[in-house]
């Protein structure tokens, strides 16, 4: 399985080069000093399953990567490694489609646990960043959020990282009415993606299971 390590610190990428190495998963670390030879990797290579990327580099940063695999090829994962980030971008991340975010001086357990959960299918993020993601909520949002049972069965099998097909065949409906039922959770979340009404769920303990 290739990673895309995305880091303008040689040291931060040797390192987590090095935990993939060791780990009992079958890893390809590639590495990439800044946004644009992401990119440019991005663009010659379509076997890349998983991204692990910083936002603070030169010439091109973290953000616009984001932007660029959420438009070009949003089936690839991506796990951003950070030290403090504000709340801003911690949004914008999670809404181009970031799965989850990574301290840079975690240890090897919690990357590599991390990452199965990631390639699992699951969003990951501690309550800190779940409520970086959402601190100027407008409380109104949260307290008129009504959800019926259907959309709760949805959003806990969300959380839990089915697909929308798989959801559909653990409730016995529709694909596009699952996908009609998401957009209807979205719009009581005011968010726009996966990553966001997980991180909603959690942050305001709307998650069942």
């Amino acid at each position: 399985m290739n990673v895309l390590i995305v880091d303008d610190h040689m040291i931060v990428r040797e390192g987590l080069k090095l935990i993939l190495e060791n780990a009992d998963r079958d890893f390809q670390a590639l590495q990439a000093s800044n946004g644009q030879e992401a990119i440019n990797l991005l663009k010659s290579k379509t076997d890349i399953q998983l991204i692990l990327l910083d936002i603070k580099m030169e010439k091109v940063d973290g953000i616009e990567v984001m932007r660029f695999v959420s438009s070009h090829c949003p089936e690839i994962k991506v796990i951003v490694l950070t030290t403090y980030d504000t709340d801003e971008v911690v949004k914008e991340m999670l809404t181009l489609g970031a799965k989850s975010f990574l301290l840079k001086d975690a240890d090897s357990d919690r990357i590599i646990e991390t990452i199965s959960q990631v390639l699992a299918g699951n969003t990951v993020l501690s309550t800190e960043m779940a409520a970086k993601a959402f601190r100027s909520k407008n409380d109104a949002i949260v307290s008129n959020a009504r959800l019926t049972e259907r959309q709760q069965d949805i959003l806990d099998l969300l959380v839990a990282g089915f697909r929308n097909k798989e959801i559909a065949e653990k409730i016995f409906v529709s694909e596009r009415t699952v996908k009609n039922e998401l957009t209807q959770i979205y719009n009581q979340f005011g968010v726009s993606s996966r990553s966001e009404a997980v991180a909603f769920a959690f942050k305001y303990g709307l998650v069942t299971e």
